[in-house]
């Protein structure tokens, strides 16, 4: 027979029944307050209950100043309110990166701390970052700011174009430029290449980045080289042009002077300085594997379906090609040009119309480079009116000087 307990002990162990109780009832009060509290605090643009308006983190981040952050400057006034509860907010959760943002935006004598405070909390609060970038550059410490820089593009990945375009004067500073080096492989700091070749005034500084860093193009890149060769060709520094234009090939001069349809003279990375021609409604040209050039030039059409830029040194030059029409195909008129292209009114200094027939023929020509130490040359072609296009092939370019 089962004795029973005493009855002192019996209430012992109901009371401790019930406090057990009821402390996992308040644990699960307290965990779903929690619960609570986080998710409202992830989804503070949401309706929140009453019961978590009050919440000194929801209240720090439904303040609104993180989604109106601008790199230029430390931000709006801080409301009275919005402060003290940042400061609610630091005493609950000292590690709160916003709290800590929002106070040192209303509290301008310990400002600095307390944004690197923040930076140390959460890398990815944007306002923080945005001032400590500000700050940096302000301070010349351009290290620091490149990194804050990395940083707020990698968060806030729809601002890249915008603060690119902000750092290209920074390019003017060779601090700024070496401070890039350890990023040179990030798509921003291409997008930083790019933009600056296409700036104003900043196209000088685009190359000086490309070869201080260096920065290694490669074939995905292939649209900054003839972008930034281009340039230089527009303001007639060829000597730069082709110093870049052998960097980049990694091509001697004699490559990169190569006269006929092969190798580094037809590089479409070496454009201009290399032979270039069209693809698209007008023109369809494609060079060949025997140094060759096919061309299908569309009914009444004009276009220019082979053009380069070259240094020919001055003097007379024997020019010589080789071209095949297709006898099926109506005839299309071609004349040669060459231009100067380091005198800025672009003057003609050779012309010669091509007759042309079903036959292939050989055709040689002089030209005097004297006075002109850059040329440009076309060979421009019209076809008739009709419904065939006109076809031929041009091949054997070769250039020699004569003495």
């Amino acid at each position: 027979m089962r004795r029973s307990l005493p009855q002192p002990l019996r209430n012992a162990r109901v009371m401790r029944r019930v406090v057990i109780m009821a402390c996992a009832t308040l644990l699960a009060w307290l965990a779903h307050g929690s619960a609570a509290a986080l998710y409202w605090r992830a989804n503070p643009d949401g309706r929140v209950p009453a019961a978590w308006r009050e919440d000194p983190t929801i209240v720090v981040l439904r303040s609104g100043t993180v989604a109106n952050a601008a790199p230029s400057d430390s931000g709006p006034p801080v409301a009275p309110a919005n402060l003290a509860a940042a400061r609610k907010a630091v005493r609950s959760e000292p590690l709160q990166a916003s709290a800590l943002r929002l106070l040192a935006q209303g509290t301008p004598g310990e400002a600095g701390p307390l944004y690197h405070l923040s930076e140390q909390v959460s890398r990815r609060e944007l306002r923080t970052q945005a001032v400590l970038l500000t700050t940096a550059l302000e301070a010349r410490r351009y290290r620091e700011a490149v990194r804050h820089l990395d940083v707020l593009v990698s968060i806030n990945p729809a601002a890249t174009s915008e603060l690119v375009r902000s750092a290209v004067p920074l390019l003017a500073y060779p601090e700024f430029q070496q401070a890039l080096r350890p990023f040179r492989e990030k798509a921003w700091v291409k997008a930083l290449v790019r933009t600056a070749i296409q700036s104003p005034g900043y196209i000088a500084y685009g190359a000086d980045l490309i070869e201080r860093l260096p920065l290694d193009l490669g074939q995905d890149d292939s649209g900054i080289q003839p972008l930034l060769l281009t340039r230089y060709a527009e303001r007639l520094n060829f000597a730069s042009a082709r110093a870049l234009a052998m960097s980049f090939g990694h091509v001697t001069a004699a490559e990169l002077d190569a006269f006929a349809l092969a190798g580094a003279a037809i590089d479409p990375r070496l454009a201009p300085l290399a032979w270039t021609t069209r693809n698209d409604d007008a023109v369809r040209g494609s060079f060949d594997l025997d140094g060759g050039l096919d061309v299908v030039l569309q009914p009444g059409r004009l276009a220019a379906v082979l053009e380069r830029t070259t240094t020919l040194a001055p003097g007379r030059h024997r020019f010589g090609f080789s071209l095949a029409a297709d006898p099926s195909a109506p005839t299309a008129g071609l004349r040669w040009r060459v231009r100067c292209a380091a005198d800025p009114a672009m003057r003609v200094i050779w012309e010669q119309p091509v007759p042309m027939d079903g036959a292939e023929r050989r055709y040689a020509a002089t030209l005097d480079t004297t006075g002109c130490t850059a040329q440009r040359w076309q060979l421009l072609a019209v076809a008739p009116d009709g419904q065939v296009p006109s076809h031929f092939g041009l091949s054997g370019l070769t250039l020699d000087t004569l003495p």
